[in-house]
């Protein structure tokens, strides 16, 4: 990679300090997208090394410091290791699209991995693991601390994790530092119920996010500074056939394991949904991409659509990038109606 200034360093390693401090909020949001791993290949396509090194070991100390030594290890395997691997193919100047495969699938198998090593260690799940964690975390605090999360639970809550009434009453009355606790104790059991039936869908579509965005965003940044790291804007994303395939193949077994009432068919099968969202999302902002740039559109304004697109319908997003993979210009029904179209053509000249 390039050479940068002291300057540069310093202050991408300072912003990784804050960032590293901050990762005990960012483990619980791994569920939605894995930051340390998006981070640290961010920081080092900005500033080289030493900041990501910076960031990932600031990270993984905070979490021994605040959690323990074991939300240590969590960290180190759930963000270190993936982000180790974006990181060495960037610098091995790997093609966009192999660093982004190898980028969902080392997170992906890094969430596989604690898993199991949480069943084989401990004989208990991650979500189980993660609400004691974070119970023991609780205790520890504050009475005023634990006040505070309380009323932040109750503020964000309110209607889910507990009636309005109970919010109300933890925002206006004051509670004793037991009745505060039970109740904390009591959303981190209500949280943990609803992600064990959610969990598989959650880590495949945070592992497949965090895949595109760990490549994405540092090889935009590469690009920008004129480096040689090969890079593909949104507009040239496409899907291969044979994902399609693949998803059809997949959606199709779990809708018959769910239909023969199989023991955990519905948590497979939010999981194919969820992962097919996500990837046909991000298919489907492809396609707006393409489409808007033929017309002549500004990137902003092709930024400023998909986003409003994702953030507000983003299953119809989806179904467009179904509608790309399967009758775009390289989809897969359009390949095999070529196909024909050829394999008559040849026929016909015989």
């Amino acid at each position: 990679m390039q050479n940068h200034s002291p300057g540069k360093v310093i202050a991408a390693s300072a912003l990784g300090v804050m960032a590293g401090l901050l990762q005990i909020i960012g483990l619980p949001l791994s569920m939605v997208c894995v930051g340390g791993t998006v981070i640290a290949p961010l920081l080092f396509a900005w500033a080289g090394l030493l900041p990501a090194a910076v960031f990932l070991c600031v990270s993984v100390g905070s979490l021994a410091a605040l959690l323990g030594v074991g939300a240590a290890a969590i960290g180190a395997l759930i963000f270190g290791a993936p982000a180790v691997v974006v990181i060495a193919l960037m610098r091995a100047r790997a093609p966009f699209f192999t660093r982004m495969k190898a980028a969902a699938g080392a997170q992906l198998g890094a969430m596989l991995a604690l898993i199991l090593i949480l069943y084989a260690a401990l004989g208990r799940s991650l979500v189980d693991v993660a609400m004691d964690m974070f119970a023991a975390w609780a205790d520890g605090l504050s009475p005023q601390m634990a006040q505070f999360l309380l009323q932040q639970f109750a503020l964000t809550g309110m209607g889910t994790l507990m009636t309005v009434e109970t919010a109300q009453q933890i925002l206006t009355e004051g509670l004793s530092q037991a009745e505060t606790l039970a109740m904390l104790h009591g959303i981190f059991d209500t949280t943990g119920q609803a992600l064990r039936l959610g969990l598989p869908a959650m880590l495949l579509s945070s592992g497949l996010l965090t895949g595109m965005l760990a490549t994405a965003l540092p090889g935009y940044v590469c690009a920008r500074r004129g480096g040689d790291l090969d890079y593909a804007p949104l507009f040239k994303w496409r899907l291969p056939p044979r994902v399609t395939v693949g998803a059809l193949v997949c959606l199709v077994t779990a809708g018959a394991l769910y239909a023969a009432k199989a023991d955990g068919a519905e948590s497979v099968l939010n999981a194919v949904l969820n992962g097919g969202v996500t990837v046909y999302a991000a298919a489907g902002a492809a396609a707006i991409s393409r489409r808007f740039r033929e017309t002549g559109r500004s990137r902003g304004f092709r930024i400023a659509l998909i986003a409003a697109g994702l953030w507000i319908a983003p299953r119809l997003v989806a179904l467009i990038g179904v509608a790309s993979a399967l009758l775009g210009r390289e989809g897969l029904i359009t390949g095999y109606m070529k196909k024909k179209m050829k394999d008559q053509n040849k026929e016909d000249d015989d």
